[in-house]
C-alpha cells in the first residue's frame, strides 16, 4: 500500500512537467545530523517521508530540485520533507 502511495506521489511530481510561474515555498526540513535519520525512520512509519540529496554543484541534482518543488502540491501536505 505505502509504495502505491510512493509511487503515485513521484508520478504526480514527474510526471507533469508544467512550468508554473511562482513555485511555493515547501516546508522543508534541513537534514543537519545522522542521529535525526532515526526521527525520520520513527515518521515514515506512519507518513510518507522525502529526503531529497541535493549536490549545489550538480546541474543535473538542481534540475531535479527544481522539478520536484514545480511539481509538488500543496495538497501533499502530510508528506515531510528533508533535504
Amino acid at each position: 500500500m505505502k509504495s502505491n502511495l510512493f509511487m503515485g506521489f513521484l508520478s504526480g511530481i514527474f510526471g507533469n512537467q508544467k512550468q508554473q510561474d511562482k513555485v511555493e515555498e515547501l516546508p522543508w526540513h534541513v537534514l543537519q545530523s545522522i542521529a535525526q535519520l532515526n526521527e525520520i525512520d520513527e515518521k515514515s512509519k506512519d507518513n510518507l517521508v522525502v529526503i531529497f540529496k541535493h549536490s549545489t554543484r550538480c546541474p543535473t541534482s538542481g534540475m531535479a530540485l527544481r522539478a520536484f518543488e514545480q511539481g509538488f502540491s500543496q495538497e501533499h501536505e502530510g508528506v515531510h520533507l528533508y533535504f
